[in-house]
């Protein structure tokens, strides 16, 4: 577990901002992130790399990741040339009487594995494969299950193959199951 505490930018649970290749593979996540804008789980923000993060799921039912704005369970903020993520894994039990609780939480642009994905000119496909998000993901504008809001520019094909949402999506404007706003 690591609780992490900012007032700023680039906040995340192993790497606050990333600007090298990097892979994180067979790992877990836990305690308390928070910040103000690119706040993620594992990154807080990738700028021109590539990423592979694979066999990640959270330590127990303690973990909270909250910010402002690009709030995600695994990367907040992500503009990158392209990505793999797969066999991840975020659980915390829900009943009816927690639907106030925020797991993965802010206002704008709040994903349970990206909070805002922008790509332009990706070198390869990307995907996010056998993701399983079981917490609530909140926010105001721009919330999604897996992506709260997406931009991509690119001849190159994302895919979206075996990701499972199974619980509260909550949000006022471009709220999705999978994706806020793409």
């Amino acid at each position: 577990d690591v609780d992490i505490t900012a007032d700023g930018t680039h906040i995340g649970g192993i790497i606050g901002a990333s600007h090298s290749n990097t892979i994180i593979k067979d790992s877990k996540i836990g305690g308390d992130i928070s910040g103000k804008t690119s706040v993620g789980g594992v990154i807080g923000s990738s700028i021109q790399a590539s990423y592979e993060i694979a066999n990640l799921s959270n330590i127990d039912s303690h973990f909270a990741i909250s910010g402002t704005t690009s709030v995600g369970g695994i990367f907040g903020n992500f503009s990158a040339p392209n990505y793999k993520v797969e066999k991840i894994s975020l659980q915390h039990t829900v009943t009816s009487a927690d639907n106030e609780i925020k797991i993965i939480s802010g206002e704008e642009s709040i994903g349970g594995v990206f909070g805002d994905l922008n790509i332009s000119n990706m070198t390869a496909d990307s995907y996010l494969k056998d993701v399983h998000i079981k917490c609530p993901v909140t926010g105001s504008e721009n919330v999604g299950g897996l992506i709260g809001k997406l931009s991509v520019i690119s001849e190159k094909t994302i895919t979206i193959n075996n990701c499972k949402i199974a619980s509260i999506i909550k949000g006022e404007t471009n709220t999705g199951g999978f994706i806020g706003l793409g």
